[in-house]
């Protein structure tokens, strides 16, 4: 059943009824996944054919078909999207669109049936295939039927009348599945400078941004911000509304924060110093020595103008509750974070020789190391030489890397504990932990950090996200 409403505004899917004849499809259950499917894929569709000339889309409607009587109601299967389009000022088609959930030979050949059925002798109908990727011999295959195709990395195949076009892996056309080339591509996205418009924006998600605000928070250029938010709403991470864009929902907002991660180098933000410290040569008091070293280094900090903070399994143990000692590994091990705030910009000092004075620490190998220093990158220019293209636009904050608060150590957070280190002794303490997006980002590809990480996601980062979305 094709739907003959002839409104020029285009079905939008947020509360939808759509009346079928005399029958009523409510957005449900039984079909929302079908919702979701066609409405990404009509974005998809229709970002990548404005990116063809003399095409233009001047109306797009949906087909649906009975499926099933489901506790004495009807269910209907969005089938088809069609696009009605004029081609070079003089010539209306319609695009019958199919979208192929799997690249296997039945599939193809139901594909092919079901489209050339739906138009069967029309001369002014053009059948498409869309996927989020067609490999080149599924492509060939649709082409032997005289049917068109368009995937999601920006492929696109179009051959009836006097229109051809053949179209390669436009990038700027993205789907956030696991494509090597893809994440290749993303990188850039996630750079130290670009990667604070999603530090705040993920730390506020369902808050409306402009760019000219963002820009005054993250301290970067107007411009980067811009092509950061095109970026964004081409791969459907944010939605617009009057110039202000936001993260409309949680799995959206996961989805963003997993691409960082998996993009995500250390190399960029920090160097890892890697020491022996004697303090924890004594394994039978582990959690004693643990807490007097968390007191001493904050005590510490506070006395020389450093700020700190644990990261790593050193800060997700102080913020996760509940996790049996026997699961929990590298605790005879300390990972911060630290860095020099200058009382004046002539002041020049060295955290590390500070560290390794007070501390009595020795330089040892990865493997043997007990205490880990992150030290906060300061070399931004070498992020050029990198291949960080979205580092080009001139900062607004020329030497943000010397100032707190923007990248790492961006909404640190107080965390206070407590712990028996005897019966009838109660030891109550109080440390500097990053923030739970930056320790999600530290864990997710260190070794043994995945499932850390993962707690981290939903026992801390996902309930703070409920409870913003409730109050947005």
């Amino acid at each position: 059943m094709v739907d003959k409403n002839n409104n020029k505004k285009d079905q939008n899917f947020d509360n939808v009824k759509v009346q079928l004849n005399n029958v009523t499809l409510n957005k449900n259950e039984d079909n929302d996944k079908y919702f979701k499917l066609i409405e990404k894929m009509q974005k998809k569709v229709k970002l990548a054919i404005s990116k063809i000339p003399f095409i233009e889309i001047k109306r797009s409607y949906f087909s649906f078909s009975f499926n099933e009587v489901r506790e004495a109601k009807e269910v209907f299967e969005i089938n088809f999207l069609i696009l009605e389009v004029l081609i070079s000022t003089n010539l209306f088609f319609k695009f019958v669109l199919l979208y192929q959930e799997k690249d296997d030979k039945k599939t193809k050949l139901k594909i092919i049936t079901e489209i050339e059925n739906f138009i069967g002798d029309a001369k002014d109908m053009y059948g498409i295939v869309v996927a989020p990727f067609l490999k080149e011999n599924t492509i060939e295959t649709y082409k032997k039927y005289g049917i068109g195709s368009i995937d999601f990395k920006g492929n696109i195949f179009l051959s009836f009348k006097n229109v051809y076009v053949d179209k390669k892996k436009d990038f700027y056309i993205r789907d956030t599945d696991n494509s090597e080339l893809e994440n290749e591509s993303l990188k850039p996205l996630f750079s130290p400078k670009s990667s604070r418009v999603f530090r705040e924006m993920l730390s506020n998600p369902f808050k409306k941004f402009y760019v000219r605000d963002l820009s005054k928070i993250t301290g970067i250029s107007m411009g980067l911000v811009s092509r950061i938010k095109r970026e964004m709403l081409a791969n459907e991470w944010v939605k617009e509304y009057k110039k202000a864009f936001f993260i409309e929902d949680i799995e959206t907002a996961e989805l963003m924060l997993n691409e960082w991660a998996k993009n995500y180098l250390y190399e960029k933000y920090s160097k890892f110093h890697y020491f022996f410290c004697k303090y924890f040569e004594n394994k039978n008091r582990i959690k004693d020595i643990i807490i007097d070293e968390r007191l001493k280094l904050k005590s510490f900090c506070e006395k020389n103008n450093y700020i700190y903070a644990l990261t790593l399994f050193s800060g997700a143990y102080e913020v996760l509750k509940n996790i049996p000692d026997n699961e929990k590994i590298y605790q005879d091990k300390l990972f911060f974070y630290i860095k020099y705030v200058p009382l004046s910009d002539t002041s020049k000092i060295d955290a590390l020789y500070d560290l390794k004075m007070e501390f009595d620490l020795v330089k040892v190998s990865p493997s043997k190391a007990n205490f880990i220093v992150l030290e906060e990158s300061k070399n931004t220019e070498n992020l050029k030489k990198e291949g960080d293209d979205y580092e080009e636009e001139t900062s607004l904050d020329e030497d943000y890397t010397d100032k707190l608060g923007k990248d790492v150590f961006y909404k640190i957070q107080t965390v206070k504990n407590e712990f028996k280190n005897e019966p009838g002794s109660l030891i109550k303490y109080e440390t500097k932990v990053v923030s739970d997006i930056q320790l999600y980002l530290d864990l997710h590809k260190f070794k043994g950090g995945a499932k850390i990480a993962q707690r981290i996601l939903e026992e801390r980062i996902k309930p703070d996200w409920i409870k913003k979305e409730k109050n947005s």
